[in-house]
């Protein structure tokens, strides 16, 4: 994983395209291979019958065709109704692919089912292929229209679906991704492509919202749909919108005369909504094993059903924080202004400002972080001090 889990070791061994993914060159010589038939291809095997210029001239008259016919399609509603739907949907996704997968063939004839045995060779679609059909389904998932999307997807490979939905996780806000990780020009457009699509009025409350409810619908639809949204980066993304403080930097048009008021309420939703994604990816023992490995086990804020997976590991803070680095801890440090915390008496409030205080600790550490943190992160510390000292003195008023 780019970044954050380079410390955590993961049973799914995640990968997260485009940012890092292992790109093996050759094969062992004594296995046979097939090569699976893409949208344009005439036969997987023609690669080496024809030679790759040749058969990529056909392909590319098959694909313009294929998206003539499709983009007439797109976007749509759930209630879509079309005899050829679903062939529809497999064109596309099968041009969104970000890798051409060689499935290694054993000398019982069977195909291999362990990603290792996999040879993932990046490019078989051009940029602006894949440019348009990803544009095409993050229209569907920003409007929320992704019920075709879902039934169809879930047919892929596990490890192929982990593979798209890195892709277009990729896509969202530098903010709300590891750090380092890249941002293409067709990145930037697929994002703007989702926010367009999502509902003016009323506004989402959040620009993550549809994704959000997309990914976590998508993951209850089976237990392998499960594991491939673990595998997919999708926990990174969770820890590093909590980082951040939920912050909305590309909102939509709509949502730009927002008052403070609102654009904490909406903070807050995304909050608690995050949290019950959290939650809904605990329902198998396995993958509670998967996510307690994960630095978002310790850092999130939990609520009564969280803290019960997952217990209370506000000592374990300051060891992850300084595993994940000074640039996740930066933004952390920058979320933690007074006006972004609750200060009420509920207990779920005060946890926060608890794990706030240890944060701010663990940032004022010299040897630890540079001046310019350690410096703004004593003069919170002091301001939290005096405002906790007014709460306190107002609850025995």
């Amino acid at each position: 994983m780019n970044g954050l889990l380079q410390h955590y070791e993961l049973p799914f061994n995640s990968v997260r395209p485009p940012s890092v993914i292992s790109v093996p060159t050759s094969m062992p010589a004594s296995d046979t291979y097939t090569i699976e038939a893409g949208i344009g291809t005439v036969s997987g095997r023609a690669i080496y019958a024809l030679g790759e210029a040749a058969l990529r001239r056909i392909d590319i008259i098959a694909i313009l065709n294929k998206l003539r016919v499709v983009k007439g399609v797109f976007p749509h509603g759930d209630d879509t109704t079309l005899p050829n739907i679903e062939t529809i949907y497999d064109d596309v996704l099968e041009l969104s692919r970000h890798v051409f997968t060689v499935f290694v063939v054993n000398s019982l004839g069977q195909y291999s089912s362990t990603r290792s045995e996999r040879i993932c060779r990046p490019g078989l679609y051009s940029f602006n292929f894949r440019r348009q059909a990803l544009q095409m389904l993050l229209a569907q998932i920003g409007s929320r229209q992704t019920r075709h999307l879902l039934l169809y997807l879930v047919k892929w490979p596990a490890v192929e679906i982990s593979l798209f939905l890195s892709e277009v996780m990729a896509c969202m806000p530098s903010d709300w991704l590891p750090p380092d990780t890249p941002a293409t020009n067709m990145h930037r457009k697929l994002f703007n492509t989702y926010i367009s699509s999502q509902r003016q009025d009323p506004p989402e409350d959040h620009t993550a919202s549809p994704l959000l409810d997309f990914i976590v619908e998508f993951a209850q639809v089976n237990d392998a749909a499960c594991e491939a949204v673990l595998d997919s980066g999708f926990l990174d993304m969770l820890l590093c919108m909590y980082t951040c403080g939920f912050t909305d930097s590309m909102i939509s048009p709509s949502a730009r005369s927002q008052t403070d008021s609102e654009i904490d309420e909406a903070r807050d939703t995304i909050f608690i909504n995050c949290s019950a994604a959290l939650l809904a990816l605990c329902r198998h023992p396995d993958f509670v094993a998967v996510i307690s490995t994960h630095p978002v086990s310790v850092l999130w804020p939990k609520n009564r059903q969280l803290l019960s997976i997952f217990g209370c590991q506000r000592t374990e803070r300051y060891e992850v924080w300084r595993q994940l680095g000074p640039m996740m801890a930066r933004r952390r440090l920058q979320s933690l202004s007074l006006s972004r915390l609750p200060m009420t008496e509920t207990d779920s409030d005060m946890d926060q400002v608890a794990d706030a205080w240890v944060d701010l600790v663990q940032f004022s550490r010299g040897s630890l972080y540079d001046s310019q943190m350690t410096q703004y992160a004593l003069e919170l510390m002091r301001q939290y001090g005096y405002l906790l000292t007014l709460v306190s003195d107002a609850q025995r008023i």
